[in-house]
């Protein structure tokens, strides 16, 4: 099943994607919903970023090559809730910035509380799946600023276009293009901790809620962009995140 969430006519609604029509849910996607009858066609809605989490999570280590293979556990950082975005929305360069780094990642998405979660049972916790690019300033990452100031910028978290649920987390194609361009491929096979071990050891000093945003690294090329790139993560099973970079 592939969950959006969009908008029409300045309403907002969660819908399931089959083909290209769009079916309204009535009800809690982390819970009991419905199905409802087609509502309209995909073109005749705008794409809004899939869910709005508490708060976002992510891995600094996720795969092999960046030299620290031998650690034992995932490193953990946090990036604002207020710096996501969706598919076709722009990512903005702030005025401290000159250029910045936009790591593709999968992204997954909580269904319901996990407070101290074995690794065994981590996965059905997941709600599913979808695209992000884990964006950060480059120039405040070498002045050595807090991490959180260099992640956490209004648009740097741009996530969609849907949720997958029910895919194989170890076994997703990740494509990324820069403006047309194929720059990197990638399997989440190769990432250095799966996603139930991520969840569970996150889990083991804090509770992720219903809807929160864990990112799962990305691979050892991450690339500068600038003003004016088209950035464009396709990971199979899910679909393709667009997001145009632009100066605030």
């Amino acid at each position: 099943m592939k969950i959006l969430r969009y908008d029409r006519g300045g309403n907002q609604a969660y819908g399931v994607l089959e083909g290209d029509s769009v079916r309204a849910i009535q009800g809690d996607i982390c819970g009991d919903f419905q199905v409802g009858d087609e509502e309209c066609k995909l073109d005749q809605v705008k794409l809004v970023a899939p869910v709005q989490p508490g708060i976002v999570v992510g891995d600094a280590m996720g795969f092999p090559g960046k030299g620290h293979d031998h650690v034992k556990e995932p490193l953990i950082f946090f990036k604002a809730a207020s710096s996501v975005i969706g598919h076709l929305e722009n990512i903005i360069i702030p005025a401290s910035c000159d250029f910045l780094e936009a790591g593709a990642e999968l992204a997954v998405v909580m269904a319901r509380e996990a407070r101290s979660v074995p690794e065994d049972k981590a996965l059905k916790y997941v709600l599913g799946y979808t695209c992000a690019f884990d964006v950060a300033g480059v120039d405040l990452i070498q002045e050595r600023v807090f991490m959180a100031k260099a992640k956490s910028h209004y648009t740097f978290t741009p996530l969609g276009p849907v949720i997958a649920t029910d895919l194989d987390s170890t076994a997703l194609t990740m494509k990324f293009t820069r403006n047309g361009v194929l720059e990197l491929t990638a399997s989440t096979g190769d990432m250095l901790f799966g996603v139930a071990r991520v969840i569970s050891f996150i889990s083991e000093f804090m509770a992720l809620q219903p809807l929160d945003v864990v990112l799962m690294g990305m691979p050892p090329h991450s690339p500068q962009t600038t003003e004016g790139d088209v950035l464009e993560l396709e990971i199979s099973g899910i679909g393709t995140l667009r997001n145009r970079v632009v100066k605030g």
